[in-house]
C-alpha cells in the first residue's frame, strides 16, 4: 500500500503518563453522560465518534485510531474470518470497530484479551452500548493465560485474524504459544501494530520470527524463547509495572518450525506492503502477514496436517441458559470440513431448545434418544407442531440464507417433552459452519419502540427481553 498520508483530527497531545491515571474512567463517565448517548445505543460508529470526541477535547487515548481502524476493518471484509482475537484491548475503541465488521463479514465471535480488569469492564460496558454483546467476549488477564484457558476449556479452537497490540515483548512469545496450541495454522492471518522499525524501536524479535524461513525456524527451535528485552525502552519494558507488577513473558512457547508464513512485500490484497500512514506528522504502521501453509519433511511429517476425522470428545461449548450440552463440530474446529457442519444437543428433562432460525442452511435432525416436540413457524401465523421420539428424522428449512431477513421464514424451537430423560438429537447443516439466530435476542437488539409498537406489547416488556443468547433453556 506504500506510503499514504491520513489528516485526521489529532487527540490531545501524549503526556509522560499516558494510561492508566483515572482517564479510562472518565472516559465512561464522559460517554454515559453525553448528550447524545441514546444514540449511542446499538450504534457501533456513534460510540466510536464519542471516544475520539473524548482524545480530541479531554485526554489522550492509546487506542488504534480511526485510520488504523479502517485498514484492519478493510481487512476483516477482504477476508471474512470466522473467528478474531486481539491482544490488548485498553478501553474497546478496536473491539467495537472490529466486532461490528466482523459481524457485518459473517464473523461468530471475537475475543478481546485484556490483562487489567478496570480497562476490560470499560470495555464490557462500551461494547454492550455498541449493541456487540452477542459477538464480542472480553476476556480478563494476562494474554498468554487466556489463551490456554480458552483452548483448554474448548472455547477457542482456531484464530482466522490475529490483531496483537499489547506488551510489545510478547508478541513473539503469544504468537509461538499460538502455533503450539493450533490456533493458528494455514490461511490465519496476523496484524501486529507499530512492530515495523519505521516506529522507533518497532518490535525485531517479533519481526525476525515472523520473517523467518521455515529453515531458520527449524535451525532455531530446540531454542526457547527467552526474555528478549534488549530491543526495547524502558517505557516499554516496564510499561504497566507501576500499578500491575512487573510484566512476565511466556517462556516455554517454541512455536511449530514448519509453519510458514507469507512476507507482506510479496503477498495480495493488504499484504502486499507493510501499510504505513503519516498521521497528523506522526508514523503509525502495522505488520500484516498470512500464514502460508506447513513445510513438511521425513522428521517432521504430520506436525500441522489437517486430519480427516473428529470427535465429539472435546468438551461441550459454553451456552447459556443451563438447559444441557451443546457440541459442534464445523470448520472452526475441523478446518477440512468446508462443506458440512453438525451439532450433537443434549437437552435436559423439561428444557427448551430456545426459538431460532438459520441464516446460511437448512437443518437436517435425527432424535437420537428421548421424547421432543417441536414447533415451526414459517411466516405470518402459519405454524406447525410435530412430537419426536427416538429414531425419528426432520427437517427445518433456512430462511433463504438472508441473515438480514427482516421476515424470517422459518422460526422454531425444540422441547424436551419427557420429565425423567434426557432428549440428544445431532442437527446437520450444508454449510461450513452453525450459525443461528435467536429471536428473543433479535428482537432485544431492535429498537424497543420499534418491537412494542409492531407488536403491541408494553416497552418495558421489550426492555427486559435477554440481549444474550440462552440456546439450552432449563
Amino acid at each position: 500500500m506504500g506510503e499514504e498520508s491520513f489528516q485526521g483530527m489529532a487527540y490531545q497531545p501524549q503526556e509522560d503518563v499516558y494510561f492508566d491515571d483515572g482517564r479510562e474512567m472518565e472516559l465512561l463517565h464522559f460517554i454515559y453522560g453525553h448528550p447524545e448517548l441514546e444514540k449511542m445505543r446499538g450504534s457501533p460508529q456513534h460510540v466510536l465518534d464519542a471516544i475520539d470526541e473524548f482524545g480530541r477535547t479531554k485526554k489522550y487515548l492509546m487506542n488504534i485510531g480511526e485510520y488504523k481502524a479502517k485498514t484492519i476493518t478493510q481487512l476483516i471484509r477482504d477476508e471474512k474470518p470466522r473467528v478474531m482475537v486481539e491482544l490488548g484491548g485498553y478501553v474497546g475503541y478496536s473491539a467495537i470497530a472490529f466486532g461490528a465488521a466482523l459481524r457485518e463479514a459473517g464473523g461468530t465471535q471475537f475475543y478481546s484479551l485484556e490483562r487489567n480488569p478496570e480497562f476490560g469492564a470499560v470495555i464490557s460496558s462500551l461494547v454492550n452500548l455498541a449493541g456487540l454483546s452477542d459477538i464480542v467476549k472480553v476476556e480478563i488477564g494476562g494474554s498468554s493465560a487466556s489463551l490456554k484457558r480458552l483452548h483448554r476449556n474448548g472455547t477457542l479452537k482456531r484464530i482466522d485474524l490475529l490483531f496483537l497490540d499489547h506488551w510489545k515483548p510478547s508478541y513473539t512469545t503469544d504468537l509461538k504459544l499460538c502455533e503450539e496450541l493450533r490456533l493458528v495454522g494455514p490461511g490465519s492471518v496476523y496484524a501486529a501494530d507499530n512492530a515495523p522499525a519505521v516506529v522507533k524501536p518497532g518490535n525485531p524479535p517479533y519481526l525476525a520470527y515472523v520473517r523467518a524461513t521455515v529453515s531458520e525456524k527449524r535451525a532455531s527451535f530446540k531454542n526457547v524463547m527467552k526474555a528478549d528485552l534488549e530491543h526495547f525502552g524502558d517505557g516499554t519494558k516496564y510499561q504497566y509495572k507501576s500499578r500491575e507488577g512487573e510484566e512476565v513473558l511466556e517462556k516455554e512457547a517454541h512455536g511449530n518450525p514448519n509453519l510458514r508464513s507469507s512476507q507482506p512485500s510479496v503477498t495480495a490484497k493488504l499484504f502486499k506492503s507493510t501499510s504505513k500512514a503519516r498521521i497528523n506528522g506522526i508514523w503509525h504502521i502495522i505488520e500484516l502477514n498470512a500464514c502460508a501453509g506447513a513445510k513438511k519433511t521425513r522428521a517432521h511429517l504430520g506436525t500441522n496436517a489437517q486430519p480427516f476425522s473428529s470427535s465429539l470428545r472435546h468438551a461441550p461449548e459454553k451456552v447459556p441458559g443451563a438447559g444441557g450440552e451443546f457440541r459442534k463440530i464445523d470448520s472452526t474446529n475441523f478446518p477440512i470440513s468446508k462443506t458440512i457442519a453438525a451439532t450433537f444437543v443434549t437437552l435436559k428433562p423439561g428444557g427448551l431448545r430456545e426459538l431460532h432460525w438459520h441464516p446460511n442452511a437448512e437443518e437436517w435432525l435425527y432424535f437420537h434418544k428421548g421424547q421432543a416436540r417441536a414447533t415451526v413457524f414459517i411466516g405470518n401465523t402459519a405454524a406447525r407442531t410435530f412430537d419426536f421420539s427416538a429414531g425419528d428424522t426432520a427437517a427445518f428449512p433456512d430462511n433463504s440464507g438472508h441473515r438480514d431477513d427482516p421476515n424470517p421464514r422459518n422460526r422454531h424451537y425444540i422441547e424436551n417433552t419427557s420429565e425423567t430423560e434426557d432428549l440428544v438429537w445431532v442437527e446437520i447443516y450444508k454449510s461450513d459452519r452453525v450459525a443461528d439466530i435467536p429471536l428473543t435476542q433479535w428482537l432485544a437488539l431492535t429498537p424497543p419502540d420499534l418491537v412494542a409498537q409492531t407488536l403491541k406489547v408494553p416497552i418495558d416488556f421489550v426492555e427486559k427481553l435477554n440481549r444474550e443468547k440462552q440456546v439450552l433453556i432449563a
